[in-house]
């Protein structure tokens, strides 16, 4: 039934969300699909998450290229390095050469602490917030939120909401 939704269709759902939610968060698949190019347009932040692959590198070079062939449809865009603690610098400092920005946040890998939580079905946030991997992420979303500027007082404050048992 997905093939029949439209951009438009896209758009009006989105500005709908937006009409009684504070936050809408969309996990999309690459921007291959006009449906998805559509979102891109509508969106404030682009959190781009890629590994720490060749790859994965070389496709994140060419999203960013798409992207700038959209005319910046974003007001800012944050690429994410998971398993940072896999790749090795030379190759972290080609891709931010490559990409022309600095990959600010680096997540590194925990996957037994990962699988914990999926398995549990405790965020990790909730259940190991003061792990390096959870202080990375709650780290990451207040950002997200909150912007650079924010106070962390006021950002904890702010994503309690989404983060509570």
């Amino acid at each position: 039934e997905a093939d029949r939704l439209r951009p438009e269709h896209m758009e009006r759902v989105l500005w709908a969300l937006r009409a009684d939610a504070d936050y809408v968060v969309v996990d999309a698949s690459p921007p291959t699909d006009p449906r998805v190019m559509s979102v891109l347009r509508l969106a404030e932040l682009v959190v781009v998450p890629v590994g720490p692959d060749l790859p994965a590198m070389k496709n994140l070079a060419s999203f960013l290229r798409l992207l700038s062939l959209m005319n910046n449809p974003y007001q800012r865009l944050v690429p994410v390095l998971f398993r940072a603690d896999s790749a090795p610098a030379e190759r972290v400092k080609a891709l931010e050469a490559a990409i022309k920005r600095q990959i600010r946040w680096r997540i590194a890998g925990d996957e037994a602490l990962a699988m914990e939580a999926v398995n549990s079905g405790v965020p990790l946030v909730l259940g190991a917030p003061t792990s390096a991997l959870g202080r990375t992420l709650i780290s990451l979303a207040q950002y997200c939120v909150e912007g650079e500027e924010a106070a962390p007082e006021r950002s904890r404050a702010s994503l309690g909401r989404f983060f509570k048992r």
